[in-house]
């Protein structure tokens, strides 16, 4: 068994990722129905934060860039972007109804994976 190092990646395999100013992520959006692509969209880093779709049809991520992102389901196009700081590692994502008391933080940032420099942190938004 491998001697555990703090703030390094376990996968049970190894990983090469490309160098920095060549990494990109896509985000895709599928129909579910016809399993035919709806639209996709190349980001100019990669994309290791969960994706939380919602019923209203808007996806909320992060990308490497500190930025938590706001995009419009039907098209891809963002809708409101805000720098956290630090970078999107993994994200919880839950929402709280009118008729329930109970959620969990919608992000967390990792900062060790993938380069970040801060302390985890959790951001937590809300709409009036």
């Amino acid at each position: 068994m491998a001697p555990y190092t703090q703030n390094a990646h376990y996968y049970g395999g190894s990983v090469t990722p490309d160098p920095r100013d060549q990494a990109r992520g896509w985000l895709r959006a599928i129909d579910v129905t016809s399993g035919e692509e709806r639209w996709t969209k190349q980001w100019p880093t990669p994309l290791v934060a969960a994706v939380t779709a919602t019923s209203g049809g808007v996806l909320f991520t992060g990308d490497l860039d500190n930025n938590f992102l706001a995009i419009d389901g039907a098209n891809g196009k963002t809708l409101y972007k805000f720098n956290t700081g630090d970078r999107w590692a993994a994200a919880y994502s839950a929402m709280r109804s009118a008729t329930s008391n109970s959620s969990r933080p919608p992000r967390v940032s990792f900062p060790a994976f993938f380069g970040g420099t801060g302390n985890a942190t959790i951001v937590i938004f809300s709409l009036p």
